[in-house]
């Protein structure tokens, strides 16, 4: 290490350690999911700059890949919480979005019976990958039509698939339509 490396580990270590030994903020934690196979990826930051992710199987993340594609591409959506750890592991913040991503209104076992009720695994991914909101970029009217979506989505599963997915699929389009159109028109 440089003298230099070494004056400024020197500058900074003793800060560090003040932070921690008084409660300060240690780590963050972002929750991600993938909208194809709903996996969770924890990413964790410490503030030294250290980052590492964890991951969490569900349902949906144990049946993809044995009945839609053994691997793929994850498509990331982030979630719409985060937060900030002491070095006791206790939050000492906590930022919610008030618009959480349409997906995250189905549960993981849900999105499998979509999956089910499907028959063209094409059409079902276009549709999971469609549903990611848009809060990086803060498009309301998109986060209403995922919203939408999600809603249609979970009443089909909760009326246990009593329509055809042709007229699931016609009120998708119809509710993207509506919600476009409203918005050209103001």
């Amino acid at each position: 290490m440089s003298a230099r490396a070494q004056i400024i580990f020197l500058s900074i270590f003793p800060i560090l350690v003040g932070l921690m030994s008084f409660g300060g903020e240690t780590h963050r934690r972002q929750f991600r999911y993938c909208a194809l196979c709903r996996i969770v990826r924890c990413d964790y930051k410490s503030v030294a700059g250290y980052g590492w992710s964890e991951f969490g199987i569900n349902e949906c993340s144990e049946w993809y890949p044995k009945n839609i594609e053994s691997t793929h591409e994850h498509v990331w959506q982030r979630s719409p919480s985060s937060a900030g750890f002491n070095r006791n592991g206790k939050p000492i913040w906590v930022a919610d979005s008030d618009r959480p991503g349409g997906l995250l209104l189905l549960t993981p076992a849900e999105q499998v019976a979509i999956y089910e009720h499907i028959t063209n695994a094409v059409e079902a991914k276009r549709l999971f990958v469609e549903m990611r909101s848009d809060a990086e970029t803060e498009n309301y009217d998109r986060h209403l039509v995922v919203r939408s979506k999600a809603h249609i989505l979970k009443d089909w599963s909760n009326s246990n698939f009593k329509r055809s997915w042709g007229e699931i699929l016609a009120r998708l389009e119809e509710t993207e339509n509506l919600i476009v159109s409203s918005d050209r028109a103001n």
